[in-house]
């Protein structure tokens, strides 16, 4: 590349100058009116699959007065938008903007209601998490409400049933989670699992082991063998499996 030409545009960075350039043309000078041409136009640059460079919001912040149009709830609009479209190269893009890694989890869900720029509802086996998705976190369903500012965390949410006559959901409980929370809760979901495998393989061999392992851990039900401490499922269910071997 020589000294006078210029590093390459990604498609999206080149689509946002466009408009910033070319808008109110037909139309006369309005910021309110370029404002949202500018939103839109990102908007379309996710949603349309285009290209975004690693530096890409970072330069639309500064080159195209991003704080006057994309600071909706901190602009997590745009990552949203990015993970549910499956446009990995703006997520990314979003993420080296705010300077945070991906907070990947399982069993994620999004429903994108009335916005005609997503793409319906989805339950993806593992996603990134954005603000509005939903995961389950221990025993509840938890909605994703905010990343905190470092990007070491995020924010998220159970709610109450509404009651008759409410308009808005009350909060039930809130989590403060980081990627390392995450990722013991998969491990620790993993051997749950284990575990259960291992005492059915028991009680295949001998119909009293469901009996006696309800006795021994004080557990009635699935619901409340998911939420037991894992070391107590695991030094049950070995010593059980030592005296069988034993006897």
């Amino acid at each position: 590349m020589s000294i006078t030409s210029k590093p390459k545009q990604s498609s999206a960075y080149a689509l946002m100058a466009h408009i910033w350039q070319c808008s109110l043309k037909a139309t006369g000078h309005s910021w309110e009116r370029l404002n949202h041409a500018m939103y839109d136009a990102l908007k379309l640059a996710i949603n349309a699959g285009l290209i975004f460079g690693p530096d890409d919001f970072a330069k639309i912040m500064h080159d195209f007065d991003g704080g006057y149009w994309i600071l909706d709830g901190g602009g997590e609009w745009c990552y949203s938008m990015a993970v549910q479209t499956g446009n990995l190269s703006a997520a990314q893009a979003f993420e080296h903007w705010k300077k945070r890694k991906p907070f990947i989890a399982d069993d994620v869900d999004y429903d994108a209601g009335d916005d005609r720029g997503k793409h319906g509802s989805y339950g993806r086996q593992r996603e990134r998490l954005a603000v509005g998705f939903k995961f389950p976190w221990k025993e509840h369903k938890a909605k994703v409400t905010s990343f905190g500012d470092d990007g070491t965390y995020l924010m998220a949410c159970t709610y109450r049933p509404r009651k008759e006559g409410e308009y808005t959901e009350k909060i039930a409980r809130r989590f403060r989670i980081t990627i390392a929370d995450i990722r013991a809760e998969r491990k620790e979901r993993k051997e749950r699992k284990a575990l259960e495998t291992r005492l059915g393989k028991m009680a295949e061999a001998d119909s009293a082991v469901m009996e006696e392992f309800r006795s021994r851990t004080g557990i009635k039900n699935s619901n409340e063998y998911d939420v037991a401490p894992v070391d107590k499922l695991r030094a049950v269910i070995e010593e059980m499996e030592a005296e069988r071997k034993a006897a």
